[in-house]
């Protein structure tokens, strides 16, 4: 019989994250089923996914996460298809507004990341 726990999965920032150029990998138990993004503590530069997942699974299954910040990327219309969003995350005490992807698995990383990163950073209009 399965064990179902809600974990907590921190996702490191860096500013090579926010502008597309970098992913992580979660390696979640089979099954694991998505809950909440959130980002409770913006000192520690990390946002937290929450998933339902099976303590007792043996088999695990990888999932790529993008976290972008607002203003800081472009992103084509061809990759949006690829891109499954969870959520978004505001932190009020550093002025920012993270937008939390997953990366479909037909994805190949460094093409989105290469379409991301050669569209450059948005500009404000004056």
């Amino acid at each position: 019989m399965a064990n179902y726990t809600a974990c907590r999965y921190p996702i490191c920032l860096s500013n090579d994250m926010l502008r597309g150029k970098e992913t992580t990998i979660l390696e979640l138990p089979a099954g694991a089923m998505f809950m909440s993004v959130g980002y409770p503590d913006w000192r520690q530069g990390e946002v937290q996914l929450w998933y339902m997942v099976d303590t007792e699974a043996e088999a695990t299954k990888k999932v790529e996460v993008m976290v972008l910040g607002t203003g800081h990327f472009n992103v084509p219309p061809e990759m949006l298809e690829r891109m499954k969003f969870l959520g978004t995350v505001i932190c009020q005490a550093a002025n920012e507004v993270y937008h939390v992807f997953i990366l479909k698995p037909e994805t190949p990383r460094l093409a989105m990341m290469a379409a991301i990163g050669a569209s450059g950073p948005q500009q404000e209009a004056a």
